[in-house]
């Protein structure tokens, strides 16, 4: 993913597997993920490689499907849609 000085390429991993790219200002990030991920509360979760992880905190709660390749990238259970930047991504 390369990296712009105001944005950011975002990997939006859904339940069903598929995957998209965003583009996200790197300011106001979480707000801009919200309606993505569909969700009003973020987990932060890094992962082994470094990058990181972003995905509904509350999602286990509302009943939400397991993200079974989120959950393989994270090496723990995911649900719900989950983004996915490089290090340093987040400001």
């Amino acid at each position: 993913m390369t990296k712009d000085a105001g944005n950011a390429q975002v990997r939006i991993i859904e339940t069903d597997g598929s995957e998209r790219t965003i583009e996200a200002p790197r300011d106001g990030m979480f707000a801009a993920l919200y309606p993505e991920l569909r969700c009003t509360m973020l987990e932060l979760v890094t992962l082994n490689d470094g990058r990181e992880m972003l995905c509904d905190e509350e999602g286990r709660l509302r009943g939400r499907e397991l993200n079974w390749k989120a959950s393989q990238l994270a090496e723990r259970y995911i649900v719900g849609a989950v983004a996915v930047l490089d290090a340093g991504d987040l400001l």
